[in-house]
């Protein structure tokens, strides 16, 4: 379709096409957070994406695109109102997530994240306050949760530049913010490979857990681990410090390709050895 232009008869002005609807756009949800993401990050984001959608039909407001207050206001709900069918409020790690699957929408579309604007930041900083307290309260039985000061004094405690410590410093520091970070048990520490976690730019690293305890039909799901904004606890820094150790390791010992890629290693032993497992 073309318009004429008033201001000079002999041109014409085209018009672009109107945007398709939110159901075509919510067929298409696949094709458009892309193919460089994993096919668990791919039906995550798409579960979260209908999440999203049913949740603004329910407001009556846009999905696409969303106003940044609007997303506020939805982490604000799920992060402190228990869902019918549940005992407590989603967990931040959730909540983060489902942002990242809005925002990959959006840039999909070329449209801005509204997960980047400082109301939403604001919105999961506060879900994770506010969460905190319950998670230092452990039930009978349970081990005591760690807490974010004895956290800093184990990172501190942690670290060092001899050889080897200061490569399992670089390991336990990338595994110990994961695990707090992530809300993760020990046992989902020690089953980690390198190949569940991958970088995504606009919100850190998407770490892919097989099979949780929580994760009754063994679909899986992913944890986001965003960038932090001091050194110390910055889970994403830790992560690729170690990755990209781990992989100079691997080099400079001429590791066999085929054998178990596994994130962990053992506290002590040779280079060989940390490569190796």
């Amino acid at each position: 379709m073309r318009l004429s232009n008033p201001e000079h008869p002999g041109r014409v002005i085209p018009v672009l096409s109107p945007v398709p609807d939110t159901p075509v756009l919510s067929e298409r949800l696949t094709g458009l957070v892309g193919d460089s993401r994993s096919e668990r990050t791919r039906r995550a984001y798409a579960a979260d994406w209908r999440r999203w959608e049913a949740w603004c039909a329910q407001q009556g407001t846009s999905s696409l695109p969303a106003a940044p207050i609007q997303v506020a206001e939805y982490v604000a709900q799920y992060g402190t109102t228990v869902e019918h069918g549940r005992s407590k409020p989603h967990a931040a790690a959730t909540l983060q997530r489902w942002v990242a699957a809005i925002d990959a929408v959006h840039r999909a579309h070329r449209l801005p994240p509204p997960g980047a604007d400082e109301v939403v930041r604001n919105a999961l900083a506060g879900a994770r306050r506010r969460q905190a307290p319950a998670r230092q309260t452990a039930m009978p039985g349970q081990a005591q949760p760690l807490s974010l000061p004895d956290l800093r004094l184990m990172l501190t405690a942690t670290a060092s530049t001899t050889w080897p410590r200061g490569v399992i410093a670089t390991r336990d520091t990338a595994l110990l913010l994961a695990g707090f970070v992530g809300g993760r048990r020990r046992s989902e520490l020690v089953d980690a490979r390198i190949a569940d976690f991958s970088w995504h730019a606009h919100d850190g690293f998407h770490w892919v857990i097989p099979v949780s305890k929580t994760d009754q039909e063994g679909h899986g799901h992913t944890v986001v681990l965003p960038r932090g904004q001091h050194t110390l606890t910055c889970t994403a820094c830790a992560l690729t410090r170690w990755i990209q150790l781990r992989a100079t390791l691997a080099a400079a010992a001429a590791a066999p390709p085929g054998h178990d890629d596994t994130f962990m290693a053992q506290s002590t032993g040779s280079a060989q050895t940390l490569v190796d497992t």
